[in-house]
Parts: C-alpha cells; structure tokens; sequence
C-alpha cells in the first residue's frame, strides 16, 4: 500500500506562511516557481496515466504558502495609531457579557470594536484589558466610552485600558442560562476574600476577569 504525503506538503506551506513574515520579493518568486511547475504539469506526459509527478509535493506546498500569505496580505492587522500611551473615545465590549453586572465597577478581557480618529470612526477590533469604575448596567453590550491607554508588552491583550469617562449603551446582550448561574455563583462568594472571589470562577468555568482585576492591573 503506498502512502500518500500531499496533505503533508499542503499543512507545511500554510504553517511556513503563517509562521514567517514573507517578503515580497520571496512571493513573487515562488509564484514564478509556482507557474512553472503547473507549465511542466500541463505537458504531454510520457509515463503512467495515473502516476504523480515528481514535483507534485513542491507544486502543492507552493499553493499552501501562496494561499495563506495572500490571505495575510488581503487582510492587513489592525492596529490603533502610534502612541504607547494616548486617549481615544472608543465603542468597546467585554469578552464575557458576565463581567458587567450592574456592579459599581467592572473589569476584564475586552475588545475595542471601532475608535474615533481625524474626524471618523474607524472599524478596528483591537483586544485590550478594560477597566471601568463608572456605574455599567447588567447586560450591556457594546458602549461608547473615552479610554486611557496604555500599551501591554505581553499577553492576550495589546492594551490596557481605563475608562476615563460615564459610558453610553449602544447595545445589550440577553443572558442566558449559563449566565444567570454564573451570576448566581459569583453572588455567593461575597463573603469570601477577595483572592477566593477571584480565584474560584476561574477554575469552575474560565473567568480571569477577578483574578486579572485583583493582580495585575499596573
């Protein structure tokens, strides 16, 4: 039985191209190669009907790499504007509809959606650790709000950021099942420490928000 390893070229030129930032120049010859090869393909062959030819590893490992750096090129990253530290009036969403409650505060993993720049919103979802000491209905989902920002060096998140202003509602998100549980159990760690509080929803369902809020805000 022979083994067939062109799925194993396709994975290795995705995963070269995902891994490395390629220049252009490194593209546009591998396209050249890319056109040859099929050019070569498309000649009258002179062995079995149903043989590969040797080249068909190369030829398909160029199609993964040339897919998903146009992929990258199509779709550039999306960055707020230079500055490590600034202050942009932004519409942005908690990552867990959870981490507002209608409490007298709320933190955690956020998003910013779009920001106001030069007179214009621009559509731009940027992750960002999100602090916000103004009152925050339960439940809300998207709003508008002016942030402090300051630049993360590492993790999940590029940004931390501060609320430095009453937030607006421009949506809602209705709860569901898991939700009210969640809110259930975290109503009943009130008479713990804070460190319990911030620990125990991270370990039954995930919630870093209590701890991130307790221990690493700078």
């Amino acid at each position: 039985m022979n083994t067939d390893f062109r799925g194993l070229w396709l994975l290795a030129g995705a995963w070269v191209a995902a891994y490395f930032t390629l220049p252009a120049s490194v593209l546009w010859c591998s396209l050249a190669l890319l056109v040859l090869l099929l050019a070569l393909l498309l000649r009258a062959r002179h062995d079995q009907a149903h043989s590969a030819p040797w080249f068909s590893g190369p030829l398909i490992l160029l199609l993964g790499l040339i897919a998903v750096s146009m992929l990258g090129l199509s779709n550039p990253p999306c960055q707020l504007p230079a500055g490590s530290e600034q202050q942009r009036r932004a519409v942005v969403s908690f990552q867990d509809p959870a981490s507002a409650q209608g409490g007298a505060s709320a933190a955690g993993p956020a998003q910013i959606q779009r920001y106001w720049n030069q007179g214009r919103w621009v559509q731009c979802q940027v992750p960002v650790y999100l602090s916000v000491e103004y009152g925050l209905p339960a439940h809300a989902g998207e709003f508008e709000v002016i942030l402090d920002l300051d630049a993360a060096q590492a993790g999940s998140f590029d940004w931390w950021a501060r609320a430095a202003s009453e937030p607006k509602v421009r949506s809602w998100v209705e709860p569901t099942a898991a939700d009210f549980l969640k809110q259930r159990f975290v109503l009943s760690l009130g008479q713990l420490p804070d460190n319990a509080q911030a620990l125990l929803p991270g370990m039954l369902y995930g919630d870093r928000s209590g701890r991130m809020r307790h221990w690493a805000m700078p």
